[in-house]
């Protein structure tokens, strides 16, 4: 799996990054959206691009919770970067 880039918020207020994170969840749940209603032949196209739209909304909330909450923020970007590095166990 080629890694994706990490976005980086490091200069953006807490509002830009509230932002990115409410972007990042519409998207996911679009994409949720998508998965469900795909025909079978299209079921593991839709199930990744879920997937890495859910990936995004995780690290906008970590990249959220790090600026406006930092002890709490660094836990979660801990775990989002534990989480990118395990293999996939998931099945669609």
């Amino acid at each position: 799996m080629a890694k994706e880039p990490r976005l980086s918020w490091a200069t953006s207020g807490p509002e830009a990054l509230w932002d990115a994170w409410a972007f990042a969840a519409v998207e996911a749940e679009l994409a949720l959206d998508a998965w469900l209603k795909a025909k079978q032949a299209l079921k593991e196209a839709t199930y990744s691009a879920y997937r890495q739209a859910l990936d995004r909304e995780e690290q906008a909330a970590a990249e959220l919770a790090a600026r406006v909450a930092p002890k709490v923020g660094r836990r979660l970007q801990t775990r989002w970067a534990v989480n990118r590095s395990a293999p996939n166990s998931s099945a669609a």
